[in-house]
């Protein structure tokens, strides 16, 4: 579903890969309920990057949402791109081969991202335009990692302090505890866990990483890349990657033993008190910390 991407699209802000991963790791209910764009209008969830695509790219794109028909015109191919792209690992001699091109310094699509998708960070989403087909498109689209799907579970989680209202014989006192224990947790805002140094606003650095890694794994199995030599060549662009983005041993012992240990104690801890929040994400978190960590430390 995701091969070779390190960030996962929300296309339109609502729709598109990381809205699909949210639901897998068992948002679906909670977000036919809250929608992605209010999450981040919350502060919910904090998008990498927002692009906001011309105009013109939606009206050239006959066939929107399916794909284009004919050639795409040539200054329209990095924001098709930037909507719709896969990486695959098919030339380990090319400079940066182990980082999906998006992140590659003399890749087009990737500086229009870097700098346009940083701007539009500072701006409101766009409303809505008519295509030329009837539809209505929101002509921009935010990225994500992965690892904020987890951080939104812990925002929840935290968001989630009220028991559920009965409609019972004493239920108007059971409202009434309710706005009293609302006006005390009100003070403090779920968000605040995105940003508290040893939650979060620690984790996101090496979840990052993580990120990187799993993208470089993927792409390089979804293209079989000389797949008989496949454990030295993701040896290889394991130890490239790992220099690229500063990761050194030290702080590798630091990142497994004093915060991703810190934060699967802490899952576990919530599953143990029936948490549906970590329970149904437990799986997919125990998965990416044995299997891609390990990665680093081939």
């Amino acid at each position: 579903m995701s091969f070779g991407r390190p960030l996962l699209i929300a296309e339109q802000g609502r729709e598109g890969l990381f809205k699909n991963w949210l639901e897998e790791i068992g948002l679906k209910d909670f977000l036919s309920r809250f929608s992605l764009p209010q999450l981040v209008e919350w502060g919910w969830l904090v998008p990498q990057y927002r692009m906001v695509f011309p105009d013109e790219f939606f009206s050239q794109w006959k066939a929107f949402p399916y794909g284009f028909e004919g050639p795409i015109p040539p200054d329209h191919d990095p924001y098709y791109l930037l909507w719709d792209s896969q990486w695959f690992a098919d030339n380990d001699q090319e400079p940066f081969w182990f980082l999906h091109p998006f992140f590659r310094p003399d890749d087009k699509a990737g500086s229009l991202l870097r700098n346009s998708g940083l701007a539009g960070l500072k701006t409101q989403p766009p409303g809505s335009i008519n295509h030329p087909n009837g539809q209505s498109v929101f002509p921009y689209a935010d990225y994500f990692y992965h690892w904020q799907g987890y951080a939104l579970i812990d925002v929840i989680r935290f968001a989630d302090c009220m028991a559920p209202l009965f409609v019972t014989p004493d239920i108007d006192k059971q409202v009434a505890e309710m706005v009293r224990s609302a006006e005390r947790v009100k003070a403090h805002n779920p968000r605040d866990i995105l940003t508290i140094p040893r939650r979060w606003g620690g984790l996101s650095t090496p979840m990052t990483w993580l990120s990187h890694y799993r993208a470089f794994r993927e792409a390089i199995w979804a293209n079989e890349i000389q797949h008989e030599h496949d454990r030295s060549i993701r040896r290889e662009g394991a130890r490239q990657l790992a220099k690229h983005l500063g990761i050194t041993t030290d702080a590798l012992s630091h990142a497994i033993k004093d915060q991703l240990l810190v934060l699967a104690q802490d899952w576990r801890r919530a599953n143990d008190r029936f948490s549906i929040w970590t329970m149904r994400a437990w799986p997919s978190l125990q998965k990416i910390s044995l299997l891609q960590w390990s990665g680093f430390a081939i």
